[in-house]
């Protein structure tokens, strides 16, 4: 199934972020917060993480809510692929199977 999502560049993070939230007000605060606090060059990395993982909008607020609305939580739960968030993004997100948060990343999802 081929996803409808915009692709994301290397541009800036406020783009990428503005890309990512997906229109959720909480996942483009959340982001926002995250890439003015870092360096950008770590902000987009992670972005890209989220990217990797499939995470969208909704899917970017489940996870920060799941790290207990911590950012640094979050990051480093993201960047583990850790499965209990994961599970729990993919329980409170029921999308169809082309927009699910994939625990391997990395592959074509297309």
């Amino acid at each position: 199934m081929k996803s409808s999502r915009t692709n994301i560049t290397l541009s800036s993070p406020v783009t990428m972020a503005m890309i990512l939230a997906d229109g959720n007000p909480g996942a483009l605060t959340m982001l926002l917060t995250y890439a003015g606090s870092t360096d950008p060059m770590d902000a987009m990395m992670t972005m890209l993480h989220m990217d990797d993982l499939n995470m969208r909008g909704d899917q970017i607020w489940s996870a920060f809510k799941f790290a207990d609305r911590s950012t640094e939580k979050m990051v480093e739960l993201m960047q583990k692929r850790d499965p209990e968030m994961i599970e729990a993004v993919n329980r409170e997100c029921a999308h169809g199977p082309g927009e699910r948060v994939f625990s391997g990343a990395s592959f074509k999802r297309r």
